[in-house]
């Protein structure tokens, strides 16, 4: 509650093992919402085995995981697996924190291998490839074969010749697109790895959207891994970690576009007035009896 008020802080990051007051928890989370902060959380307990360990460590009751994340969701609350992945995503979106339709993505590759298992990835987590613009397309079929000059884009499919330098130009047309929320970037084994991954990360910053960097195989990376962080930017060694916090970005953009219902009395019950009989503390089965006969749960 603290941290919702306090100026400075502009995306809140939870561990927690259980809720002892649900509905403190849904109130803050709907401040959150409302003033838009995002917030993140892992939570253990989401199955048997993290129930018991969280009971373990600190006696907490990790409560029912379904309950707690179907709150999450109606609250645009977005549910991490891993701390160091939640604080990843909170760094983009604190970075990025502008309206999204979410879910369509950009995807560029040094290789042709790497845009196809990029492609394959995105549409099995449930993200989408963004269609692009025909304008954006002529671009890029003004630098790259026509096969390449669409999403994803793959670098090593060009038409212009090898001194031409196009890593640039091609990723600032792609993520440049209208169509485009997210850019996926998938660096692999290519000449000029420093100087045109530098090209491409410039190229990410300038269209000021959410673009992960991905930059492969292991040592060979590291000049450009450097790089990128003295830019201050966000690298990735792994496609799937990459990955999963593009997900929990485009969680976020999802959820904060759906809009939250005002929760209403259901039609038919019985008023509250009617059960003045009833005394706080323990009730006769007869009482209760009656109680849920009112509402209709037979006994």
């Amino acid at each position: 509650e603290f941290m919702i008020e306090e100026y400075a802080t502009k995306a809140i990051c939870l561990y927690i093992e259980g809720v002892l007051d649900g509905a403190r928890f849904r109130k803050a989370a709907a401040a959150c919402r409302r003033v838009g902060k995002p917030l993140l959380l892992v939570k253990t307990g989401r199955t048997e085995a993290g129930v018991i360990a969280a009971k373990s460590h600190t006696a907490s009751l990790a409560g029912s995981w379904e309950a707690f994340a179907a709150v999450c969701r109606e609250q645009g609350v977005v549910l991490a697996r891993d701390s160091d992945d939640m604080i990843r995503a909170a760094h983009f979106l604190v970075h990025h924190p502008g309206s999204r339709r979410g879910g369509r993505v950009g995807v560029l590759s040094s290789a042709g291998g790497g845009a196809a298992t990029a492609s394959d990835r995105v549409i099995e987590v449930g993200l989408t490839l963004a269609p692009l613009v025909e304008q954006t397309r002529a671009e890029l079929g003004r630098m790259l074969l026509p096969p390449q000059a669409g999403n994803p884009v793959d670098l090593g499919g060009r038409k212009l010749p090898a001194d031409v330098e196009i890593a640039g130009d091609a990723t600032r047309a792609l993520f440049a697109d209208p169509t485009v929320d997210y850019g996926l970037a998938v660096l692999m084994s290519m000449p000029f790895y420093l100087k045109r991954t530098i090209a491409i990360a410039e190229a990410s910053s300038a269209s000021g959207k959410p673009v992960v960097i991905i930059c492969t195989p292991g040592a060979a990376a590291d000049p450009a891994r450097q790089a990128l962080r003295k830019m201050g930017l966000v690298v990735f060694d792994s496609f799937e970690q990459g990955l999963r916090i593009l997900l929990l970005v485009a969680d976020y953009d999802r959820l904060r576009g759906h809009s939250v219902e005002p929760p209403s009395r259901p039609a038919g019950l019985p008023r509250p007035e009617t059960l003045g009989t009833l005394i706080a503390g323990p009730q006769t089965e007869r009482d209760v009896k009656q109680l849920l006969a009112a509402y209709g749960i037979a006994v």
